[in-house]
């Protein structure tokens, strides 16, 4: 009986010592960024917006830039090793982008995409970098100027929100 009293203590004490190690806490070390790319303008990518990054399955990070009614406005990837390549040129600015589960990016443009969208538009880009624009906005029932990119429910639709500068701002689903 002795024995077993002293194994359920011997046991108890060397699990408290093993859980306050790993207690101690080690102060954060700073990590240094690398840098992959600098958007130095003069011709080359500017002004990348920070709304969002989206990582594609093809380990390429995808992003924006916007200078309105630009040609500056784009739609680029950066592979991790820091090879920049254009995928998309709207006429306008694209707010920011969501990777879908079907391995599609979906965007926006927030007003005047090119297409006849003066109220802006929801489009998505395959891994082939062929857009199709999936909606226009007419700033009537549906809204317009979508300024933020749409996000990817559980049921595999997108939802995002418009914002009109005046009146008709919607919720919508596509």
């Amino acid at each position: 009986m002795f024995a077993s009293h002293f194994a359920r203590f011997a046991f108890a004490a060397t699990f408290c010592a093993a859980l306050a190690l790993t207690l101690v806490t080690v102060p954060a070390q700073g990590q240094t960024p690398t840098t992959i790319y600098t958007f130095a303008g003069d011709g080359a990518p500017a002004n990348p917006l920070n709304n969002s990054v989206a990582q594609g399955r093809d380990g390429n990070y995808y992003f924006t830039t916007c200078i309105p009614l630009s040609t500056n406005s784009a739609v680029f990837d950066i592979s991790p090793s820091g090879t920049l390549d254009t995928v998309y040129v709207p006429s306008n600015c694209s707010y920011g982008l969501t990777l879908g589960s079907d391995g599609n990016i979906y965007s926006t443009t927030g007003n005047n995409d090119g297409a006849g969208g003066l109220y802006g538009s929801v489009y998505k880009i395959t891994p082939t970098a062929t857009v199709t624009t999936l909606h226009t906005f007419t700033n009537g029932a549906d809204g317009s100027y979508p300024y933020w990119p749409p996000i990817e429910g559980t049921n595999g639709v997108l939802y995002g929100t418009t914002q009109a500068q005046a009146t008709n701002s919607t919720a919508y689903s596509i």
